[in-house]
C-alpha cells in the first residue's frame, strides 16, 4: 500500500563509521497530547521503559519491536497506543555502501529501525464547552488525499489544530491508523500506529514514582527512563535542563541519586 510506504517512511542521513553506515542505537523521539497538555506519557520497548511530560522530548533505545504510548492525566482515563518501528531503506542500502557485516551491525544492534522522530498522541481532555468551540473542519483534505492509498485507506479526516498545523487521520484495511500534518507549505506523515490494549503493571518498574519525586527535586523531572531492570534492583537516567544526566538506583523500596 503506498500509504504505508509514505507514512513509514523515514529521512536519513549518511553517517561515517566503520562497523556501520546507519545511524545509531539511540533516537530522541517528540511526543506531544494536543488536546491534553501536561499528560504524564509512559513510553515502553523491548529496551527499556521512558516516561515524558507532554509536550516533551526524550531518547529511547532503538529497538525492532513496537513502541507502546500510555498517556494519561489526573481525572481522565487513560489511552495506550502502539507506534511500529520502521526498517530504514539505509538499512538495505549499506549492504552495497558498508558490506554485509555492516548490514550486520545495523541490524541486531537496533540501529537499522526507526521509530517516528514525533508522535501525536490522541489523548483529549478538553472540556465539551472546548470541544464545541473548536475547528470542526479543515482547509487541507486535497492534499492530506495525496499522501494516502484511497484503496485500501478512508479518505484522511480532520481532527484538530495544533499550532500551525491542521491534524488529518486515515484509517487503513490492516487496523493501521495514519497521522498527517498540514499546513500552508505541505503535507507530511507523522506517525502511523495501532490501539494497544493497557499495560499491565507487572511489565513496568516498581519505583516510578519515587524516582519521579527526585528527579522533582533537582529539577531533572521532564523525562527519565529505566536503564536496567532486574531482581536485584533498577537504575534510571533522569534528564536535566544542563542537558546532563541524573542517575538514580533504587533496589529493596528505596532509592538514591549515584551521579
Amino acid at each position: 500500500m503506498r500509504v504505508l510506504a509514505v507514512l513509514l517512511g523515514v529521512t536519513f542521513s549518511l553517517i561515517t563509521g566503520c562497523a556501520s553506515i546507519v545511524t545509531g542505537q539511540d533516537q530522541t523521539i517528540s511526543i506531544n497530547t494536543p488536546n491534553c497538555k501536561g499528560a504524564q506519557c509512559t513510553m515502553t520497548n523491548p529496551e527499556g521503559t521512558y516516561y515524558v511530560t507532554t509536550p516533551g522530548t526524550v531518547t529511547v533505545n532503538k529497538e525492532y519491536g513496537d513502541l507502546v504510548v500510555t498517556c494519561e492525566k489526573e481525572g481522565i482515563d487513560p489511552f495506550t497506543m502502539q507506534v511500529a518501528s520502521s526498517t530504514k531503506g539505509m538499512a538495505f542500502g549499506n549492504i552495497l555502501l558498508g558490506g554485509i557485516i555492516g548490514a550486520g551491525v545495523d541490524i541486531a544492534t537496533g540501529a537499522a529501525y526507526d521509530y517516528p522522530s514525533q508522535v501525536i498522541h490522541p489523548l483529549d481532555c478538553r472540556t465539551p464547552q472546548q470541544k464545541a468551540a473548536a475547528p470542526q473542519s479543515g482547509q487541507f483534505d486535497e492534499k492530506a488525499k495525496m499522501l494516502v492509498d484511497l484503496d485500501n485507506c478512508d479518505a484522511p479526516s480532520f481532527v484538530f489544530i495544533d499550532g500551525k498545523d491542521e491534524i488529518y487521520r486515515t484509517r487503513c484495511l490492516d487496523g493501521t491508523v495514519g497521522v498527517i500534518a498540514c499546513n500552508e507549505e505541505e503535507c507530511r506523515p507523522v506517525n502511523t500506529s495501532k490501539s494497544a490494549g493497557k499495560t499491565t503493571d507487572d511489565t513496568l518498574p516498581e519505583h516510578v514514582d519515587e524516582v519521579q519525586n527526585i528527579a522533582r527535586e533537582y529539577n531533572c523531572d521532564e523525562s527519565f527512563h529505566n536503564t536496567d531492570l532486574s531482581p536485584q534492583g533498577e537504575t534510571w537516567m533522569a534528564k536535566c535542563p544542563t542537558g546532563d544526566f541524573l542517575v538514580i538506583k533504587c533496589s529493596q523500596g528505596s532509592c538514591m541519586v549515584t551521579k
